[in-house]
């Protein structure tokens, strides 16, 4: 995601690997990963990291977004309906009311009228608003009651299905639970169908049928727990995901898409 400007709080990664027995969720060696649905890093103060930590990881884990905190002052935060098209002007805009979820806008000091030389980014990205402009942020969330901004995902990245929309974010969340799993993808395998890949830790990956069948159905029983995930009954295996060389975090979920819709 890129965090909006001003935006206060970004939830720290926890370990999660293999655990001993008995050992609470999210105990246990093997490598780091993001908590579930958790991207992000960022300084906390600790005020913050009690409100993401202790006030919102159940829900996050319930696959109902990550928290990223509330925009500083002088900093102005909307969430409008997520619409493919162009939106030259607010008054085109729909904007949602608190808990819909849709895509972030905002707008403030560091907000630039326009990129250098590049117009037609401009027009997909920047909303006019009288003398001031809107920037699309291209991440889906919601602002809750007490004016929290919470994560979805990538707009680009949700599977539209014909049950409704799905975000990386908060499905993705709900499997990266499994002690197996290092991390996921949600992806589109063509026709809104949406599926699940998998990066499993480094000593789990299947060596099998069987053990990919079983591996299959823990998942499924997962999935099976949640309504949001309850369709979900495709899920593929890779040994490493492709990511931005630039952190190792942000996953390309489109090259996932479109690898496996083939198959």
């Amino acid at each position: 995601m890129a965090r909006p400007p001003g935006a206060r709080a970004c939830p720290p990664e926890k370990p999660l690997g293999p655990r001993p027995a008995g050992a609470p969720p999210g105990a246990g060696g093997g490598r780091r990963r993001p908590a579930a649905g958790a991207r992000r890093r960022g300084a906390l103060k600790d005020g913050a990291l009690f409100q993401v930590l202790r006030e919102t990881a159940e829900q996050t884990a319930r696959g109902e977004g990550t928290c990223v905190g509330m925009p500083l002052p002088g900093v102005s935060l909307r969430v409008i309906e997520a619409v493919d098209e162009i939106v030259p002007t607010m008054k085109e805009a729909r904007v949602l009311e608190a808990g819909q979820v849709g895509e972030l806008v905002v707008q403030g000091p560091s907000v630039t009228r326009a990129y250098d030389r590049l117009a037609e980014a401009d027009a997909k990205s920047k909303i006019a608003d009288g003398s001031l402009y809107w920037h699309r942020m291209g991440d889906l969330g919601r602002v809750d009651a007490d004016g929290r901004i919470w994560f979805y995902g990538r707009m680009v990245e949700r599977v539209l299905t014909g049950e409704g929309p799905l975000y990386t974010d908060c499905c993705e969340a709900i499997f990266n639970q499994h002690p197996k799993v290092y991390r996921s993808a949600l992806v589109d395998l063509g026709g809104g169908r949406p599926g699940i890949i998998v990066e499993p830790e480094s000593d789990a990956y299947p060596r099998n049928k069987s053990d990919r069948v079983v591996f299959e159905g823990e998942l499924l029983g997962l999935a099976w727990r949640t309504a949001m995930t309850s369709h979900i009954e495709q899920f593929r295996f890779e040994k490493s995901f492709p990511v931005d060389v630039r952190h190792n975090a942000k996953i390309h979920r489109l090259s996932l898409a479109k690898k496996h819709a083939a198959k």
